[in-house]
């Protein structure tokens, strides 16, 4: 309604242009829209098995001392590598905060509900493996985007 008349208005053609416009522009570069998509696909996914690996009755120990923290901190590190793949046109300290916040928040999602589970059990440490394998991996992605960058000039 029309604040002043208080008749109806008449249909918005400006938002169905808007949205026109952007369906066009996605069109000019589909292959960089197919990758955006596959990527958020892959994640999704990814964390959808973190989810799912975290929560089944687990295998017995393994022999070798704290190897499930380095599982979880390869698990998170992938996990934030993914994260920065998506949005890597982002500056720096927006993609560090993102990821990280992304894999700590997955990773305390995951020992919560582990906390549910009958046959799990939630640990700190696995949490604080999932933030250093998160650090580790959103490191080793800048170091390989800045090489990245310096041989992609000559």
């Amino acid at each position: 309604m029309d604040r002043n008349s208080g008749k109806p208005l008449p249909r918005r053609f400006w938002q169905i242009q808007d949205v026109t416009q952007v369906i066009l522009s996605l069109a000019k570069d589909p292959v960089s829209l197919l990758k955006q998509l596959l990527l958020w696909i892959v994640l999704l996914v990814y964390a959808g098995a973190l989810i799912y690996l975290g929560l089944i009755p687990m295998a017995p120990a393994p022999s070798l001392p704290y190897i499930d923290k380095l599982e979880h901190a390869i698990a998170y590190g992938l996990f934030a590598v993914l994260v920065c793949l998506l949005k890597k046109n982002w500056p720096k300290t927006k993609l560090l905060g993102l990821a990280l916040a992304l894999s700590l928040g997955h990773g305390i999602l995951l020992e919560l509900l582990q906390g549910l589970t009958p046959s799990r059990e939630p640990s700190f440490w696995d949490g604080v493996a999932d933030g250093a394998g998160a650090l580790l991996g959103i490191t080793i992605y800048f170091y390989a985007r800045s090489i990245w960058k310096i041989f992609d000039r000559s």
